[in-house]
């Protein structure tokens, strides 16, 4: 492969890319059991280079899944299984809220892929199970309580699968067919989008994804910093005060940007600690929804690269509600978390209003699960989700009965609709930004 690639060969290539990640996307709704999976789209695909680094991305995702499973890659090549030592058909599984996403019912599933006996990709998907065991209430004071944990292991090694944890997670679910076919249907996208990789390095005549990815990452670093350059530097703040519902009791989640230089630091100093109620956000989520706003306001349309997420640093005291402590409840990180793009948008309100929302209605994700036994006996779960409507603009009012900040799939034609009906242009709670993480 040429080390530098024409404008048009980048185009061709990087499309092809990207309709790579839309198949994988498509072949989780074929293959998946649940109807969190396939009506909720509460899941997401990636794929990553050799050195684990966020290439491309279907347009749907959520923002704390994808930016739980970027995190993931690293700490797996650093903790847990050096790239270097993976072969071709091993299969990598966790849970782990501390290494994903933030709580359990979140699994990942990670392979390497290899071509002609190398490492070229990574693909990756994560999954919200129906069911993982334990209690869904707030009122959990450790996760121990919250379900079943998953350390990373191998659930295929050289291809061979590893009964063991399949059956371990059957054994800790209320609806163990449900929950294994969906581990199944997450190995199948696994398998299906390393074929489709490389088949693109086929049709290419490379042998690496090092070079594409190089190009990729650099452009879109350039074109984010060049974007975070029209926000005046300085220092904006925010503070948001959320009722706990214990009287006069109240979490205060605190704000600072820092922008200066083509580059944005947001610090979390000054946010209340960790709580024993199962609201705290793992740093992982944190991040992923706070780098998500950043983005959405800065260039909602640059793609979503590792080099695209260079500009923004996060930090969040150790020990605060955002970047909690082991073991303490994380099941509903939502009812906090996903205050924190609303922090953004307020501490970025005056320098650029007409590039964020008001507050919306979604927060907390609202959502109710039940589970119980059929009149044959069967054990049931089911979770449906709320929305509360997106926030207004600055040239229009909001719209109802959608999702914010995580917008899923099933309100994507409202979504697109409400885009058309309120105003041309790009909102920066378009589709395409709520792909960010």
């Amino acid at each position: 492969m040429q080390s530098k690639l024409n404008p048009l060969e980048l185009e061709i290539a990087w499309s092809r890319l990207l309709s790579v990640a839309e198949e994988a996307d498509a072949n989780v709704m074929r293959t998946a059991f649940s109807s969190i999976i396939r009506d909720s789209h509460d899941y997401c695909c990636a794929l990553y280079d050799a050195r684990g680094n966020l290439l491309a991305q279907p347009n749907f995702v959520t923002p704390g899944q994808l930016g739980g499973m970027s995190a993931a890659m690293k700490t797996l090549d650093e903790r847990f299984f050096p790239f270097a030592r993976l072969n071709e058909g091993d299969v990598i599984i966790t849970n782990d809220p501390w290494i994903m996403s933030g709580h359990l019912p979140d699994i990942l599933v990670m392979a390497p892929v290899f071509h002609r006996s190398r490492l070229v990709a990574f693909a990756a998907c994560v999954f919200h199970h129906q069911d993982i065991g334990g209690r869904l209430g707030l009122d959990n004071r450790e996760v121990f309580e919250e379900g079943l944990q998953l350390p990373p292991c191998m659930l295929y090694r050289r291809g061979e699968l590893n009964e063991d944890v399949l059956r371990i997670v059957a054994a800790n679910v209320r609806v163990p067919e449900l929950v294994v076919n969906d581990i199944r249907s997450q190995v199948a996208t696994l398998n299906f989008t390393a074929g489709r990789i490389r088949a693109f390095l086929d049709e290419f005549r490379w042998d690496s994804l090092e070079p594409l990815a190089d190009e990729i990452f650099d452009r879109t670093e350039a074109a984010m910093r060049k974007k975070i350059a029209e926000i005046p530097d300085g220092t904006y703040t925010a503070e948001r005060r959320l009722e706990t519902g214990d009287g006069d009791e109240t979490i205060v989640l605190r704000l600072r940007l820092d922008v200066k230089d083509g580059a944005i630091r947001a610090d979390f100093a000054g946010t209340d600690p960790q709580v024993d109620r199962g609201v705290n956000c793992v740093f992982n989520y944190t991040l992923a929804y706070c780098v998500f706003a950043l983005k959405s306001i800065v260039a909602p349309f640059v793609p979503n690269t590792a080099g695209a997420l260079r500009p923004f640093e996060v930090q969040a005291p150790e020990g605060s509600i955002l970047n909690v402590r082991h073991p303490a409840a994380v099941v509903g990180r939502t009812s906090v978390g996903q205050y924190i793009p609303e922090l953004v948008y307020a501490a970025l309100s005056e320098v650029v209003p007409e590039r964020v929302i008001a507050d919306s209605g979604s927060m907390p994700l609202w959502w109710l699960t039940l589970s119980g036994r059929r009149q044959d006996g069967r054990a049931f779960v089911i979770g449906p989700m709320f929305s509360g409507g997106l926030g207004a603009r600055s040239s229009s009012d909001g719209v109802s009965a959608l999702t914010f900040p995580a917008t899923p799939s099933a309100t994507r034609r409202r979504a697109e609709a409400a885009m058309a009906t309120h105003g041309s242009g790009a909102p920066s709670w378009s589709p395409k930004s709520s792909t960010t993480a």
